[in-house]
């Protein structure tokens, strides 16, 4: 049960909890970037947006309550729900910019600085109990943040692994690299051979401004494991099950591993030997789930063979490069929108089998 309290805290005393002023690790706040879009500095507010804020601030306008977190094990709180109005409060009070009337808060008087730090803001505390489920937090947030812009199922994802525990999640973060910081422990840099791999074949790996990578590679990740193309997704509903379940460890085991890289470098061979890419609509080195499907649902389902790798092959460079019509009916039959489920890569499958 998680249980919860209210106060109003001054701007003083959440930008000194949030700064380390104050050293008491069990009343410091973070601006932890797993709650958040965007990173953890920055966040996505304009400098209009920052500027606003801190002017409804000084003049008492309504600006909603800060909601802070921690679990059972934390010691310090994260935000949940305001960082970007907490990073305004603390670029506000480092002078990085002024206020609508062009002050920074350096030039306010002494009375106006400390008319301005005793200003208070509701807030809200939640602790999360042992008895909890897992996906409590990213639950919450996810409610959070419903009412205004939706959240992308990458951002579901970064907030479900807000904890780092969950070895899929960092082993996708692993892959991704970019901007990620990932505490997934390799040997021998199998997972970083697999990325350089992967970024020879498809352009180097980026994440984009809402995590969707990661959540696509977490799907590449979760099937193989499975050994499940229905597991091939992005979407955080869907692949919640494999990450929090009761009956599903967080710990990837050394076969799982083993399974998983072996699938990446065979996946990888294969596309390696196609003679154009472009087919793949391939975005910061992440080509499209619609059409490397039923490539995919051979490799992490255990069933390609030297045969049907070389019927792949043949296909991507002989047929579907060179025919405008074989290109056409390749597509419609993957659909250009919507969901393309298993029976559309199926299809499509066949129809790759039924060339020589």
């Amino acid at each position: 049960m998680v249980r919860q309290r209210v106060d109003s805290q001054t701007i003083k005393n959440l930008y000194a909890n949030n700064t380390c002023i104050n050293t008491n690790p069990s009343e410091k706040i973070e601006i932890e970037s797993d709650f958040q879009r965007g990173d953890e500095e920055t966040g996505v507010w304009s400098k209009q947006n920052k500027v606003l804020y801190i002017d409804s601030l000084q003049k008492s306008f309504p600006t909603g309550i800060f909601t802070f977190v921690k679990d059972h094990t934390s010691i310090s709180w994260k935000v949940i729900d305001g960082g970007n109005r907490m990073r305004a409060v603390r670029d506000f009070k480092d002078n990085k910019f002024q206020d609508l009337r062009g002050k920074k808060f350096s030039d306010l008087t002494a009375e106006e600085r400390a008319d301005f730090n005793t200003i208070t803001i509701p807030c809200l505390w939640l602790t999360i109990e042992q008895t909890d489920l897992p996906e409590t937090i990213s639950t919450m947030f996810k409610r959070l943040n419903t009412s205004s812009k939706s959240l992308s199922q990458g951002e579901l994802i970064k907030a479900h692994g807000w904890k780092k525990n969950c070895e899929s999640i960092e082993l996708a973060k692993k892959l991704v690299g970019d901007k990620w910081v990932s505490g997934f422990e390799e040997k021998d840099n199998e997972v970083s051979a697999i990325r350089d791999k992967w970024c020879e074949v498809f352009s180097t790996l980026e994440e984009t401004t809402r995590c969707d990578n990661l959540a696509m590679m977490l799907g590449y990740v979760i099937s193989a494991k499975v050994n499940n193309f229905v597991a091939f997704d992005k979407r955080y509903k869907k692949l919640l099950p494999h990450m929090s379940n009761k009956n599903c460890s967080t710990s990837l085991s050394p076969q799982e591993k083993i399974n998983i890289y072996s699938k990446l470098n065979l996946f990888l061979e294969v596309i390696k030997q196609l003679d154009s890419k472009d087919g793949f609509q391939v975005i910061k080195g992440m080509p499209s789930q619609r059409y490397v499907g039923p490539i995919w649902k051979y490799v992490c389902e255990g069933k390609l063979t030297t045969a049907i790798a070389s019927k792949i092959i043949v296909f991507h460079n002989e047929h579907y490069a060179k025919s405008s019509e074989v290109k056409r009916i390749y597509k419609s039959i993957l659909g250009q929108t919507g969901e393309t489920g298993k029976t559309k890569i199926t299809a499509a499958q066949k129809y790759i089998e039924s060339f020589d």
